[in-house]
């Protein structure tokens, strides 16, 4: 739409192509490795319980310093303020509605928890 602000996976430079093959990114060819390993990461720290292993850390961190790490993590963990608003009722504002939101699959066996780093 002409005038209108653009989406958040626009400004992100998502392509529809993209936004649309988030289901299955481990096996799309649209996404680098380095994307595939933030979107492991996220999926595992978006869990309930979180299913960071040491394994899944290690091979972020290949692609991720620390610092890095700490703003990707803290962004997820920002993201899931929806839950203070749920706990109280709070509905969503309406700010997304008519948007696509493709939840990633969930993987075929559980991963096991991570120790303390």
């Amino acid at each position: 739409m002409e005038g209108s602000e653009p989406s958040t996976a626009a400004a992100l430079s998502l392509s529809d192509a993209e936004l649309l093959a988030l289901p299955r990114y481990q096996s799309s060819d649209l996404f680098t490795d380095r994307e595939k390993a933030a979107l492991d990461y996220t999926v595992a720290v978006m869990r309930t319980p979180v299913e960071v292993t040491d394994e899944l850390f290690a091979h972020v961190h290949s692609y991720f310093d620390d610092r890095q790490l700490v703003e990707i993590t803290a962004l997820l963990t920002l993201v899931n303020l929806d839950r203070f608003n749920a706990a109280f009722g709070i509905g969503a504002a309406g700010f997304s509605d008519g948007m696509v939101c493709v939840p990633p699959d969930r993987p075929r066996s559980p991963a096991a928890p991570a120790g303390p780093r």
